[in-house]
């Protein structure tokens, strides 16, 4: 995979604005196991999870999340 990328992890209220948004850490191609810790003001509301990558240009990038637990 070449050139540079930002991946952020957001939450959201559905068609709301943004609730809490974290920048995942360059892994260099290796798994890593993130645990993020949510504010107490989601619980009870519907949200969205997105999972956005930004480049600044042309390249190849990949973002692979093999399990994900919300509770």
């Amino acid at each position: 995979f070449s050139g540079n990328a930002t991946f952020l992890l957001q939450v959201r209220e559905k068609d709301r604005d943004r609730y809490w948004t974290q920048q995942l850490n360059y892994t260099s191609g290796h798994f890593k196991k993130d645990l993020f810790v949510l504010p107490d003001y989601i619980i009870g509301n519907p949200v969205e999870v997105r999972l956005t990558t930004f480049t600044d240009g042309p390249g190849r990038h990949s973002l692979v999340v093999r399990e994900a637990i919300i509770v």
